[in-house]
Parts: structure tokens; C-alpha cells; sequence
């Protein structure tokens, strides 16, 4: 999941490819972007439905693959309360 929302916020022209310009472009927002681009970048990635909201469902999404990535064996899932 982590690597297909890297990729789709990557793919800026959304081409479903990531040419050199946008790998270029990407890298160096990531490496040398202001704090406030880096974390809007984050937060592409995070809003799956690419609506401007995170919504639960998402979040615990993008936990979870956080953490099997981090994990060597897959933990609980997470479930976020009300």
C-alpha cells in the first residue's frame, strides 16, 4: 500500500509512469523542500481517495502498512476508536 501511494503521488501527470522528471521532481522535494511541502507530500499519500481528508479508514490503512513494512513479523492490525 505505502509503495502504491508513493507512486501515485509521484506520478504527477498521472500517466500511471514516472518519467525522469517526476522521479527528479520528487526526490528533490523529499531531500530538499521546506518542512510545509514535505508534509503536504505526507499527506498525499495518506488521503487515499484524494478528496483533501484523511478519513479513519485510511489512516488505520496507512498504519498498518507501516507497520508490516517496520515489522519483521506482521503485528495486530490497528483500529482507531471513536
Amino acid at each position: 500500500m505505502l509503495g502504491e501511494r508513493m507512486f501515485s503521488v509521484c506520478d504527477r501527470d498521472h500517466d500511471n509512469w514516472i518519467n525522469f522528471e517526476d522521479f527528479v521532481l520528487s526526490v528533490a522535494l523529499l531531500t530538499h523542500g521546506t518542512k510545509d511541502d514535505r508534509l503536504k507530500l505526507i499527506f498525499q499519500m495518506y488521503d487515499v481517495e484524494n478528496k483533501g481528508v484523511i478519513t479513519r479508514g485510511e489512516l488505520e490503512m496507512m498504519f498498518n502498512s507501516f507497520r508490516s513494512i517496520h515489522s519483521e513479523d506482521t503485528p495486530p492490525s490497528v483500529k482507531i476508536n471513536q
